[in-house]
């Protein structure tokens, strides 16, 4: 059994034998999610540097905001590039 402390502003090291069975590097990104049990489960989420920019905070306040306009039917869809195009309102000069 392992053990990592949690330190100031909630930030927590790894153990080095973890990060290596779990191949993480510094930078990586781990999903955190409690379970109905209240147990913390980590989760790699292994993607390609130039993809980071997804997952920041920011971007996917983004996406659940547009999932929910989505969920509420909001929004129109377009089911070709033509199609969006054309419903785009033209700039007012």
């Amino acid at each position: 059994m392992r053990f990592a402390r949690i330190r100031n502003n909630g930030q927590l090291t790894l153990p080095a034998a973890v990060r290596k069975a779990a191949n993480l590097e510094d930078g990586d990104l781990i999903e955190v999610e409690v379970s109905d049990e209240g147990n913390i489960i980590l989760r790699p989420k292994k993607l390609h540097r130039s993809q980071a920019w997804f997952w920041t905070e920011s971007w996917q306040e983004g996406e659940r905001e547009a999932s929910s306009e989505r969920d509420a039917g909001l929004g129109k869809v377009s089911h070709s590039d033509e199609a969006f195009l054309a419903g785009l309102s033209p700039i007012q000069a």
